[in-house]
Protein backbone atom coordinates (compact mmCIF):
# COMPACT_ATOMS: atom_id res chain seq x y z
CA UNK A 1 0.00 0.00 0.00
CA UNK A 2 2.97 2.19 0.96
CA UNK A 3 4.10 1.80 -2.62
CA UNK A 4 1.13 2.13 -4.12
CA UNK A 5 0.73 5.84 -2.60
CA UNK A 6 4.32 7.02 -3.91
CA UNK A 7 3.97 5.90 -7.26
CA UNK A 8 0.67 7.74 -7.13
CA UNK A 9 1.92 10.14 -5.83
CA UNK A 10 5.02 10.53 -8.00
CA UNK A 11 2.60 10.11 -11.38
CA UNK A 12 0.45 13.21 -10.06
CA UNK A 13 3.69 15.16 -9.23
CA UNK A 14 4.91 14.64 -13.14
CA UNK A 15 1.47 14.97 -14.59
CA UNK A 16 1.53 18.49 -12.80
CA UNK A 17 4.72 19.37 -14.78
CA UNK A 18 4.33 22.05 -17.24
CA UNK A 19 7.06 22.60 -20.01
CA UNK A 20 8.25 26.04 -19.88
CA UNK A 21 8.44 27.93 -23.37
CA UNK A 22 9.74 31.44 -23.15
CA UNK A 23 7.65 33.69 -25.41
CA UNK A 24 8.90 36.59 -27.19
CA UNK A 25 6.91 39.90 -26.15
CA UNK A 26 5.04 41.39 -29.25
CA UNK A 27 7.20 44.21 -28.42
CA UNK A 28 10.55 42.60 -28.83
CA UNK A 29 9.67 41.01 -32.01
CA UNK A 30 11.46 42.20 -35.02
CA UNK A 31 9.36 43.91 -37.52
CA UNK A 32 11.46 45.56 -39.92
CA UNK A 33 14.80 44.40 -41.33
CA UNK A 34 16.91 47.22 -43.03
CA UNK A 35 19.92 45.98 -45.45
CA UNK A 36 22.09 49.05 -46.61
CA UNK A 37 25.06 48.80 -49.39
CA UNK A 38 27.13 50.80 -51.33
CA UNK A 39 27.20 50.22 -55.52
CA UNK A 40 28.59 47.61 -56.78
CA UNK A 41 31.69 48.13 -58.49
CA UNK A 42 32.27 50.89 -61.42
CA UNK A 43 33.01 51.83 -64.92
CA UNK A 44 36.41 54.14 -64.66
CA UNK A 45 35.54 56.24 -67.79
CA UNK A 46 36.37 59.65 -66.35
CA UNK A 47 32.17 60.64 -66.04
CA UNK A 48 30.49 61.84 -62.87
CA UNK A 49 27.96 59.12 -63.05
CA UNK A 50 29.43 56.08 -64.87
CA UNK A 51 27.47 52.97 -65.18
CA UNK A 52 28.28 49.41 -63.48
CA UNK A 53 31.49 47.45 -64.67
CA UNK A 54 31.58 43.31 -65.56
CA UNK A 55 32.67 42.68 -62.37
CA UNK A 56 30.32 45.07 -60.88
CA UNK A 57 27.01 43.80 -63.19
CA UNK A 58 27.83 40.30 -61.55
CA UNK A 59 28.26 41.57 -57.85
CA UNK A 60 24.86 43.03 -58.12
CA UNK A 61 23.35 39.85 -59.59
CA UNK A 62 25.20 38.47 -56.48
CA UNK A 63 23.46 40.86 -54.44
CA UNK A 64 20.19 39.81 -55.71
CA UNK A 65 20.80 36.10 -54.99
CA UNK A 66 22.03 36.62 -51.59
CA UNK A 67 18.99 38.96 -51.01
CA UNK A 68 15.88 37.37 -53.29
CA UNK A 69 14.29 35.28 -49.94
CA UNK A 70 14.58 37.83 -47.43
CA UNK A 71 11.54 39.40 -47.53
CA UNK A 72 12.26 42.35 -49.69
CA UNK A 73 9.39 44.42 -49.84
CA UNK A 74 11.06 47.73 -50.99
CA UNK A 75 13.89 49.01 -52.84
CA UNK A 76 16.11 52.35 -52.16
CA UNK A 77 18.70 53.50 -54.59
CA UNK A 78 20.11 56.79 -55.20
CA UNK A 79 19.97 58.60 -58.77
CA UNK A 80 23.05 57.39 -60.02
CA UNK A 81 23.75 54.93 -62.79
CA UNK A 82 25.79 52.47 -60.31
CA UNK A 83 23.87 52.51 -57.56
CA UNK A 84 20.17 52.11 -59.54
CA UNK A 85 22.20 49.16 -61.79
CA UNK A 86 23.08 47.24 -58.24
CA UNK A 87 19.09 47.55 -56.82
CA UNK A 88 18.01 46.50 -60.34
CA UNK A 89 18.74 42.46 -60.48
CA UNK A 90 17.26 42.36 -57.17
CA UNK A 91 14.09 44.81 -58.03
CA UNK A 92 13.48 42.31 -61.58
CA UNK A 93 13.51 39.15 -59.84
CA UNK A 94 11.09 40.44 -57.13
CA UNK A 95 9.22 42.33 -59.69
CA UNK A 96 10.06 45.78 -57.60
CA UNK A 97 10.46 48.91 -58.60
CA UNK A 98 13.52 51.10 -57.36
CA UNK A 99 12.55 54.08 -55.72
CA UNK A 100 14.78 56.53 -55.66
CA UNK A 101 15.94 58.82 -52.49
CA UNK A 102 18.47 61.99 -51.94
CA UNK A 103 21.88 61.11 -50.01
CA UNK A 104 21.54 64.96 -48.99
CA UNK A 105 18.58 64.06 -47.16
CA UNK A 106 19.57 60.94 -44.61
CA UNK A 107 18.19 62.23 -42.05
CA UNK A 108 14.72 62.40 -43.59
CA UNK A 109 15.13 59.62 -45.39
CA UNK A 110 15.63 57.60 -42.20
CA UNK A 111 12.50 59.13 -41.06
CA UNK A 112 10.47 58.24 -43.69
CA UNK A 113 12.02 54.47 -43.82
CA UNK A 114 10.92 54.19 -40.48
CA UNK A 115 7.21 55.16 -40.12
CA UNK A 116 6.45 53.68 -43.99
CA UNK A 117 8.15 50.32 -43.63
CA UNK A 118 6.65 48.61 -40.40
CA UNK A 119 7.56 44.93 -41.73
CA UNK A 120 9.26 42.98 -44.25
CA UNK A 121 12.64 44.12 -45.08
CA UNK A 122 13.93 47.01 -47.22
CA UNK A 123 17.14 47.51 -49.20
CA UNK A 124 19.11 50.66 -49.54
CA UNK A 125 21.27 51.27 -51.63
CA UNK A 126 24.28 54.19 -51.57
CA UNK A 127 27.63 55.25 -51.66
CA UNK A 128 30.81 54.17 -49.88
CA UNK A 129 30.57 57.49 -47.80
CA UNK A 130 26.60 57.71 -47.48
CA UNK A 131 26.25 53.99 -47.02
CA UNK A 132 27.53 53.74 -43.18
CA UNK A 133 26.83 57.16 -42.20
CA UNK A 134 23.15 56.33 -43.06
CA UNK A 135 23.32 53.17 -40.87
CA UNK A 136 24.97 55.97 -37.98
CA UNK A 137 21.81 57.52 -38.43
CA UNK A 138 19.98 55.02 -38.09
CA UNK A 139 21.36 53.82 -34.89
CA UNK A 140 22.23 57.11 -33.60
CA UNK A 141 25.92 56.52 -33.34
CA UNK A 142 28.97 56.61 -35.09
CA UNK A 143 30.04 52.99 -35.27
CA UNK A 144 30.80 52.55 -38.75
CA UNK A 145 33.55 54.73 -40.79
CA UNK A 146 33.23 55.05 -44.46
CA UNK A 147 33.91 52.33 -46.46
CA UNK A 148 37.19 52.52 -48.82
CA UNK A 149 36.01 53.82 -52.20
CA UNK A 150 38.49 51.73 -54.05
CA UNK A 151 37.94 48.18 -53.19
CA UNK A 152 35.16 47.90 -50.31
CA UNK A 153 32.19 46.65 -52.24
CA UNK A 154 31.39 43.29 -50.31
CA UNK A 155 29.54 44.96 -47.19
CA UNK A 156 25.99 44.84 -45.78
CA UNK A 157 24.83 46.15 -43.12
CA UNK A 158 21.94 44.89 -41.14
CA UNK A 159 19.42 46.65 -39.35
CA UNK A 160 16.72 44.94 -37.55
CA UNK A 161 14.19 47.75 -35.53
CA UNK A 162 11.92 45.82 -33.05
CA UNK A 163 8.23 46.96 -32.40
CA UNK A 164 9.30 48.69 -29.17
CA UNK A 165 11.98 50.88 -31.27
CA UNK A 166 14.89 48.74 -29.98
CA UNK A 167 17.46 48.32 -33.13
CA UNK A 168 20.38 46.08 -33.63
CA UNK A 169 22.86 46.46 -36.75
CA UNK A 170 25.57 44.47 -37.88
CA UNK A 171 27.86 44.25 -40.80
CA UNK A 172 27.83 41.48 -42.72
CA UNK A 173 30.85 40.82 -45.37
CA UNK A 174 31.37 38.28 -47.53
CA UNK A 175 29.10 39.32 -50.45
CA UNK A 176 30.57 37.55 -53.10
CA UNK A 177 33.22 38.60 -55.05
CA UNK A 178 32.88 38.39 -58.52
CA UNK A 179 35.42 36.22 -60.51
Amino acid sequence: MKYLMLFLLGVLTLGSCKTSTTKIKKSEEVSTTFYFTRHAEKDKDGTRDPNLSAVGKQRAANLATELKDKNIKAIYSTNYKRTKQTAQPLADELGLKVQIYDPNQLKALKEMLLEKHKKGSILIVGHSNTTPTLVNTFMETDKYAPLNDANEFDKIFKIEVRNNGFKTSEMMTGLTNPK
